[in-house]
């Protein structure tokens, strides 16, 4: 049976996709509607909302123009399964940040969703990679993030409303996280560089874009909902972190 990332990946297909696309620029493809309408919908996400002790600070989080909102701003104090004090998303104060315009990102989805564990399934299969979900809600001119690179691959698969995305010129060949090395808004937006590609992402629509590639996005519509499939390769330094774990326990 032909699955949701080989319909997702037409015409261009899987053998061509990897040996002409992966890892080189980034890839719009068009889809219809019917793609996504098993993978996500304005039900679906108000049911996983609705669940609220699967959501936590770390897997719920909400941004304001570009700024995260602080955590007690949209949680409130509840009791673990242990009886202990922890930090909760607390659906009122979520629902008036985002009728003020913020941005909510929903990480790990695929943990709590049958159709996004298969898709990270399929990518996973078709890359070698590990792979993370990530849902991403936005409202109409509000930015959650600026011009930014990730040190994933990007499979942005958009479900609902019509979002705007940026490709920029700039590109970091060797993308690393840490600390030591991040940058800050000002210099992220100079390092990205002008817009090489404008895409306008509807319902079915898939965009690639490889890790390092400066990008950023803005809704055009009130609700615009796409879920992001990060596929993470293997690097010569997981293999130092891999050598030296062994080398401590031994």
């Amino acid at each position: 049976m032909e699955s949701l990332l080989d319909r997702l990946l037409q015409p261009v297909g899987r053998e061509t996709f990897l040996k002409d696309h992966l890892g080189t620029g980034a890839l719009h493809i068009k889809g219809s509607p019917e793609l996504v309408r098993d993978l996500m919908s304005w039900e679906e996400l108000s049911r996983l909302l609705s669940m609220s002790s699967i959501w936590s600070p770390f897997t719920l989080r909400v941004y304001m123009d570009r700024k995260p909102v602080p955590v007690n701003e949209y949680c409130s104090t509840a009791l673990s399964p242990t009886q202990e004090e922890i930090q909760r998303p607390d659906s009122v104060k979520v629902q008036a940040l985002v009728r003020r315009g913020a941005s909510m990102v929903l990480n790990d989805i695929d943990k709590h969703n049958p159709a996004l564990r298969a898709m990270a399934n399929a990518l996973r299969e078709m890359t070698g990679g590990q792979v993370q979900a990530n849902l991403y809600f936005s409202m109409r001119q509000r930015q959650a993030f600026g011009p930014h690179f990730d040190c994933h691959d990007v499979f942005a698969v958009h479900c609902c409303g019509v979002k705007t995305w940026h490709i920029f010129e700039g590109s970091e060949d060797v993308p690393v996280r840490h600390p030591a090395l991040a940058k800050d808004d000002e210099t992220l937006i100079r390092d990205a560089g002008r817009p090489s590609a404008i895409y306008d992402l509807r319902p079915g629509n898939l965009l690639y874009i490889p890790r390092g590639r400066y990008h950023d996005a803005l809704a055009s519509a009130n609700g615009a909902v796409h879920v992001t499939f990060g596929v993470t390769m293997p690097k010569p330094l997981d293999l130092m972190s891999a050598l030296w774990q062994c080398a401590v326990m031994n």
